[in-house]
């Protein structure tokens, strides 16, 4: 029973890395090009009511198969605050911690360590109006170079107060 555990965690390690060396900046590009934007979404969320609180202050988006992997952010009060799971899938009490690379890739876009397995928390200031493309492209970004995402990837978004918005996606 140990050693079939030891290969499928073996197998799991392995994909995983695969993912991480299978992304490219032609990758990222097509992820960029061919997901709808998220920009509207995020004004939505900045535009929320004041009294809002938790969850609803975000934009979360992950692959539909694997929302363990997350990446979230809220704009308001001059602030970008955006937060990454540490964590890859599994169950919500068997997590996977991200491997070291998907860890360092974050790391570059910004990101910071937390501590004991917390999400890694990326803030910025932002004087006049948001950018919300730019954020957008930090969150595609970093479901790419961390999660594995491609253009092929289902993707869900939790974006409360966005209503019925109708976006358009570019090739």
């Amino acid at each position: 029973m140990c050693r079939i555990v030891i290969l499928i965690c073996a197998a799991l390690l392995a994909g995983l890395a695969g993912r991480a060396v299978a992304q490219s900046p032609d990758t990222l590009k097509a992820l960029l090009v061919y997901k709808c934007p998220l920009s509207p979404y995020l004004e939505a969320v900045y535009k929320r009511p004041a009294n809002v609180d938790g969850r609803g202050r975000f934009l979360t988006i992950s692959a539909k198969d694997r929302p363990q992997g997350f990446v979230q952010c809220m704009i308001g009060d001059g602030l970008v605050i955006c937060e990454a799971s540490a964590f890859y899938g599994g169950t919500v009490s068997r997590k996977i911690p991200l491997p070291a690379q998907a860890i360092a890739a974050l790391q570059r876009l910004g990101f910071a360590i937390g501590t004991n397995g917390e999400n890694l928390l990326y803030e910025r200031a932002f004087s006049g109006e948001p950018d919300f493309d730019a954020v957008a492209i930090l969150m595609l970004t970093t479901l790419h170079d961390a999660y594995g995402v491609r253009e092929d990837t289902e993707l869900q978004t939790y974006a409360p107060f966005a209503g019925a918005l109708v976006t358009a996606c570019r090739r």
